[in-house]
C-alpha cells in the first residue's frame, strides 16, 4: 500500500510542476541575436592573436559578445577589465576622478 501512495504523490507532483511550469511562461527573456558593432569586429585580430596564443579558440564568439556586452568595442577598456582585481596597469582612480 506504501508504493501505490508514493506513486500517486510523486504524480500528483509531477502534475502540479508540469501546470504551473507551463502557466509561467516568462515573456521578457530575449532570445534575439544582434549583430556585433563595427567597433568589435575591429579587435578580432588582437582577439584571434590571443585565443590562439592560450589555445582557446573555440571562445572567440564568447570573447565578441562579452566585449559587445561591456562597452560595445568602444572606449580605452573594452572589455571593461580596468575594475578587476588582477588589473595593474590601469589606475582605476584616473577613471573617477
Amino acid at each position: 500500500m506504501e508504493l501505490w501512495n508514493r506513486i500517486d504523490f510523486d504524480l500528483s507532483y509531477m502534475s502540479f510542476i508540469g501546470v504551473f511550469g507551463s502557466l509561467s511562461n516568462n515573456n521578457n527573456i530575449n532570445t534575439e541575436n544582434s549583430p556585433l558593432s563595427a567597433e568589435v569586429l575591429a579587435y578580432e585580430g588582437i582577439i584571434t592573436q590571443y585565443v590562439i596564443q592560450y589555445s582557446i579558440e573555440e571562445y572567440v564568439p564568447i570573447i565578441e559578445a562579452i566585449m559587445m556586452q561591456e562597452s560595445g568595442g568602444k572606449g580605452n577598456d573594452p572589455m571593461q577589465a580596468a575594475e578587476c582585481g588582477f588589473n595593474t596597469k590601469i589606475s582605476t582612480r584616473a577613471k573617477w576622478n
